[in-house]
């Protein structure tokens, strides 16, 4: 059987990994919390509408919630930013018509309220 003993990004760490070490990487809590927060950020807010100082801290809380995703998710829907105006209109769960329930321009994720 051949293998690719070339060095390897997985995950954004370099390295020559075998087969198993590629897939600890990828079911690594970290990994998956990581892209838990990413999609749900990108559906429940816009494009850019989320910081990576806020979507990184969202993924610390999450693995330490044991990748509770109800949590995350009830964060994210309680949020200031969730009815910001930045936000209303540019997520992929928007509907027509729906209205802010906040007129500040930009807020933050509120992760303490929720812990």
């Amino acid at each position: 059987m051949l293998h690719d003993a070339s060095e390897k990004i997985v995950l954004g760490q370099s390295g020559r990994f075998a087969g198993d070490d590629v897939l600890d990487k990828l079911i690594s809590p970290s990994a998956t919390s990581q892209r838990l927060v990413w999609r749900l950020s990108q559906e429940f807010f816009g494009d850019r509408v989320v910081s990576d100082e806020a979507r990184d801290e969202l993924t610390i809380v999450l693995r330490d919630h044991d990748l509770d995703i109800r949590w995350v998710v009830e964060t994210m829907l309680r949020s200031e930013l969730f009815f910001s105006d930045a936000n209303v209109g540019r997520r992929s769960c928007n509907r027509p018509n729906q209205q802010s329930r906040s007129t500040a321009e930009s807020r933050k994720l509120d992760l303490q309220a929720y812990a």
